[in-house]
């Protein structure tokens, strides 16, 4: 349905902010659905708009405790070429707990 249109426009649309609202209408959907997770992991990895990435970011905060979240964030945050992307990344990692 719409999760999967929605997730066909964040990968393939040539428009970064058709991109980017896609994202914003994934968001509710993250925490509960991988699929969704894995395409906001994607455009997190692979995007080549800043502002993009950063959402993405921003959306997978409440799943960081998901491993495959948690390493792309350490991924992103040590070896991004975005300084901006990076930082945010490392704040994101900075709050939260470390799984025991």
């Amino acid at each position: 349905g719409i999760r999967d249109a929605l997730m066909v426009v964040l990968r393939y649309d040539k428009n970064s902010g058709v991109r980017l609202k896609a994202l914003d209408g994934l968001a509710p959907y993250v925490a509960a659905d991988t699929r969704v997770r894995d395409a906001a992991l994607e455009a997190l990895l692979n995007d080549s708009d800043p502002r993009i990435r950063t959402e993405a970011v921003n959306i997978l905060e409440p799943v960081e405790a998901d491993m495959s979240v948690r390493q792309v964030l350490h991924t992103v945050a040590n070896s991004d070429h975005s300084p901006q992307i990076r930082t945010v990344s490392r704040e994101v990692l900075s709050r939260v707990p470390e799984i025991q």
